[in-house]
């Protein structure tokens, strides 16, 4: 599916797009998940592989979304178009 570090890369922009689309600045989605905004922006250029469960958990509730997977289910269907499911059944 790709290195941890594109994957990473991924999810940072679809957290980004989906703060964007919400109207929010970094230091406003920072504040309502409860974290630093330079730890928040470097999520977002992925320059972190592995945020954390936690972390993410925090991004989904100031994103106010319905499910925690919401973003790397949209972050596969967006930018890794085959699903590993596809592969081994190949």
């Amino acid at each position: 599916m790709g290195s941890e570090k594109e994957m990473a890369k991924t999810i940072g922009m679809e957290i980004r797009a989906l703060r964007r689309q919400k109207g929010l600045s970094v230091e406003e989605l920072a504040y309502q998940s409860n974290m630093d905004a330079k730890h928040l922006a470097s999520i977002e250029r992925g320059d972190i592989e592995n945020p954390g469960l936690f972390t993410m958990y925090r991004i989904v509730v100031g994103l106010k979304l319905r499910k925690m997977n919401s973003i790397v289910e949209e972050a596969e269907r967006r930018h890794f178009p085959f699903s590993v499911d596809k592969e081994e059944s190949n």
